[in-house]
């Protein structure tokens, strides 16, 4: 549930062009994110020189900062740029800083949700035409004991048990977690394009090509719920035609590759994705 092999204090400044007062003051959310925009353009094979001043945009969803709390605490011991180093705005403005891309850079809050929330829009940007690609983060980590303590309407959702046993007869809560994630999109159509003009096709040849394959890679296994042990008598699984396995399991030899993803908050703001994961198309003159 928690980050245990990541230490929050580790943080290479100097890479990103950091003094040593900001890297102090920044929020480990912050140096943590940067890292992992980092890698995830890396491993897409995207040098980050090609990126600048480009429109590229960088959502990015989160809902706390613990360490604002934790700096302003004690007046005398504080950072010395807490506004800065805490700040959410600064989570997806850093990454575009550093990156020199000229799209729309927001963080945004809408609790459990707000990374999913995130990807959406930044698919909006890309449907509409107004970015060429979008970086999407996702920040959360728990430094201070104090969100944990909630002894108000959210006390009863937490589970006491501290496990999440989703679709088992013992479930009594949820357990909330840390994870710093990033995605790189960018529209296919315009890679494809891309591939055609360097090969000296013009567009008016498009329709000579018989066929074409979409490919998104997938592992072909639909990982398990391991608290998932008796069925919650509360759910018709049945009904609803769905199953919970609790170990991985192969994907429906006769089912789409299709992903539905959801993300529900307490304020109501919910969202769900829905990713298709193989596709091909067979193209007819």
């Amino acid at each position: 549930m928690f980050m245990e092999d990541v230490d929050p204090a580790v943080f290479d400044a100097s890479f990103f062009s950091i003094n040593y007062a900001d890297a102090s003051s920044m929020d480990p959310q912050q140096r943590n994110l940067m890292e992992v925009a980092y890698e995830c353009l890396e491993i897409a094979g995207i040098p980050i020189e090609k990126l600048s001043g480009r429109r590229v945009g960088c959502l990015v969803g989160a809902n706390t900062v613990d360490y604002y709390d934790m700096t302003c605490r004690d007046p005398e011991d504080r950072t010395e740029s807490p506004t800065m180093g805490s700040n959410r705005a600064l989570l997806s403005n850093r990454i575009s800083h550093f990156l020199n891309v000229h799209g729309p850079s927001i963080s945004l809050d809408t609790a459990c949700s707000s990374t999913l929330i995130a990807l959406d829009m930044a698919c909006l940007y890309l449907q509409s035409g107004q970015v060429d690609a979008m970086l999407v983060g996702g920040a959360n980590m728990y430094l201070s004991p104090e969100r944990n303590q909630d002894m108000g309407a959210m006390r009863p959702t937490a589970s006491p048990t501290g496990r999440c046993h989703t679709f088992d007869a013992k479930a009594d809560g949820y357990v909330a977690a840390e994870a710093i994630n990033a995605v790189y999109l960018k529209p296919q159509a315009a890679a494809i394009l891309a591939a055609y003009a360097k090969a000296g096709i013009s567009e008016a040849e498009f329709s000579d090509t018989g066929f074409l394959e979409c490919h998104g890679t997938g592992t072909g296994v639909i990982p398990g719920t391991a608290t998932f042990i008796t069925p919650n008598p509360k759910i018709d699984f049945a009904r609803c035609k769905v199953k919970a396995p609790k170990k991985s399991v192969p994907w429906p030899q006769h089912s789409k590759r299709r992903t539905s993803i959801n993300s529900f908050r307490f304020g109501g703001a919910n969202a769900h994705a829905v990713y298709p994961i193989t596709l091909s198309i067979q193209l007819s003159k």
